[in-house]
């Protein structure tokens, strides 16, 4: 079938693909959907036995997402480093986890974080490890065989555990 025929006759696909799965209208995005329309009528292949718009619903919706990743990714780095927290509301949480790697560095005594570790399961234990070592997530990733992504999704969690027990008194030399 010829790829302009398919476009134009599928061109409410995007719309509803667009008001089915996002929130929002934009169109920025409304157009990333005609790309991935566009891209999915190139590389459709009728004799797979797939129906075309299932493919392209596909292709649309990846399209759509992936023009969102970037805006995502800056947002979430705008909201959790620099948005306001505490009650004085002129701390910022990057300047909180600054303090907090330095309280662990300045407070702790390698008793208490062994205490502390002795809690956390052996993977977590390991990738604590290799952190205070210095290591890069990418390194840390690498050698547990595991994604950048879960490796920082788990240094997210052990920081809060931290922050828990440091809050706790635990970690805090006396």
């Amino acid at each position: 079938m010829d790829t302009q025929r398919l476009v134009i006759e599928n061109q409410k696909l995007v719309f509803h693909i667009t008001k089915k799965h996002l929130a929002y209208y934009d169109e920025d995005l409304i157009q990333e959907g005609y790309i991935g329309l566009v891209k999915a009528a190139k590389a459709f292949d009728p004799q797979k036995g797939i129906p075309f718009s299932s493919f392209a619903g596909h292709c649309i919706l990846n399209q759509m997402y992936m023009a969102l990743r970037p805006r995502k990714r800056m947002q979430r780095e705008f909201l959790t480093l620099d948005a306001p927290i505490g009650e004085d509301r002129y701390t910022t949480l990057g300047e909180t986890l600054v303090d907090f790697e330095n309280q662990i560095d300045e407070a702790c005594t390698s008793v208490e974080l062994e205490k502390f570790m002795s809690r956390l399961s052996c993977q977590n234990k390991r990738i604590l490890q290799l952190l205070l070592e210095g290591k890069k997530l990418k390194e840390v990733a690498e050698c547990l065989h595991v994604t950048p992504g879960y490796v920082s999704r788990l240094r997210k969690q052990l920081a809060e555990k931290a922050r828990q027990h440091l809050t706790e008194g635990k970690m805090v030399s006396k």
